[in-house]
């Protein structure tokens, strides 16, 4: 299990060109966890206390996607969903939607934190 995690992802003036029906332009969360049904079945935990910050400016992305926010993306069961875990995006919802174009879903706002984007 992971746990205790950091990562912050800064992306600016960049442009995202995803194809295809079902693709996505951006999958993040604070934490994942998966497993391969035939190799693995069932949920492993998710981890603790990680966190996914995500400073996005001027980005172009493909327009309606398929994309996922989460805080914790993977495990249906709350027992392995981990405690703490975060997806983060810097700024307000207002200014990521002035930034950035074409993407589509954007972020929830309860995923943005306030402050510069």
């Amino acid at each position: 299990m992971l746990a205790d995690n950091r990562l912050e992802l800064r992306l600016q003036g960049t442009r995202i060109a995803t194809v295809g029906d079902g693709a996505s332009d951006l999958v993040l969360s604070g934490a994942l966890s998966e497993a391969e049904p035939r190799a693995a079945p069932g949920e492993f935990p998710a981890g603790d206390r990680n966190v996914l910050h995500a400073a996005i400016s001027r980005v172009q992305g493909s327009g309606s996607r398929r994309n996922v926010y989460g805080r914790v993306v993977g495990p249906t069961r709350p027992t392995e969903q981990g405690a703490g875990n975060r997806l983060e995006f810097s700024g307000r919802g207002e200014e990521f939607e002035r930034s950035n174009r074409e993407i589509d879903p954007e972020p929830a706002a309860g995923f943005f934190v306030g402050g510069p984007p």
